[in-house]
């Protein structure tokens, strides 16, 4: 938890000098990617089986599979599913903050029941699980609703016009392959604190990880916001470190579903 707490330092300092939709396909596909090579062989074969029955070619890219369906009639009740909303005024998110109609916390566990009940056909359950484990972690998906997780923040990142939510979202990194040698050294980044924090698997826990970071940003947020990617050392730091724990965890839950499944692969 000390290493968390210092990046979050850090990012108090760089917004508050002024110097600096979920996470785009490729963040989403790292988590799922790095979480697929930390399985068993055994749990890496029955994903594969999963995968097979999907239209995606791999675990990987069908993760992203959850943003692309969202707006079709039979999956616009999953929109809710994709982050959560909390008072300006928490300090720290509870279960009740989780609408009737769902929240990333919700469906995350309701990904988990689908896929202890039907592991060898319910391939949409381990897409909806890789995709939402990616978004807690992602800061402005634990965030306000009335400015939309940070999408209606206008920020100028190196002249280009974009918003808060989508900056976290990946926007700070450089291009695609800035995530391509993000994926190879990431694992290698964690350090043993940070892979003991990855075995806690409370989905509330992560997304108070995620509000913690966000609470942050907002404290020290003014308008306008300009920022250029090379000043933002730490934000992309602490935004990796993110992506490295929903790899792990999302290793760590699928390994305890598939492993203490019966079914055949």
């Amino acid at each position: 938890m000390l290493n968390f707490l210092r990046c979050s330092c850090a990012l108090f300092v760089l917004l508050s000098t002024g110097s600096v939709h979920s996470f785009e396909s490729r963040g989403h596909a790292i988590i799922c990617q790095i979480a697929y090579e930390q399985l068993t062989p055994k749990t890496q074969a029955k994903v594969d089986a999963l995968v097979s029955l999907s239209p995606n070619q791999a675990f990987s890219t069908g993760c992203s599979w959850p943003d692309k369906v969202r707006d079709q009639t039979a999956f616009k009740h999953t929109k809710p599913w994709h982050y959560i909303n909390v008072d300006r005024s928490a300090t720290s998110v509870n279960a009740d903050d989780c609408p009737r109609e769902g929240c990333v916390v919700s469906a995350i566990a309701e990904m988990e029941k689908r896929l202890a009940k039907a592991p060898a056909t319910d391939w949409q359950a381990l897409f909806f699980l890789g995709h939402f484990i990616g978004d807690i972690h992602q800061p402005l998906h634990v965030s306000y609703g009335d400015d939309w997780g940070g999408n209606k923040v206008k920020v100028h990142l190196d002249n280009e016009k974009t918003n808060l939510h989508a900056v976290w979202d990946g926007r700070m990194f450089n291009s695609k392959e800035a995530y391509i040698r993000q994926q190879k050294r990431l694992m290698n980044k964690l350090t043993a604190e940070d892979v003991a924090l990855a075995n806690n698997l409370d989905a509330l826990v992560w997304a108070n990880e995620s509000y913690a970071v966000t609470h942050a940003i907002y404290q020290h947020l003014d308008a306008p916001i300009t920022l250029n990617r090379d000043e933002l050392t730490d934000e992309r730091d602490l935004l990796e470190l993110r992506i490295g724990l929903a790899a792990l965890r999302l290793a760590h839950v699928l390994e305890t579903l598939f492993g203490s499944s019966t079914s055949n692969p």
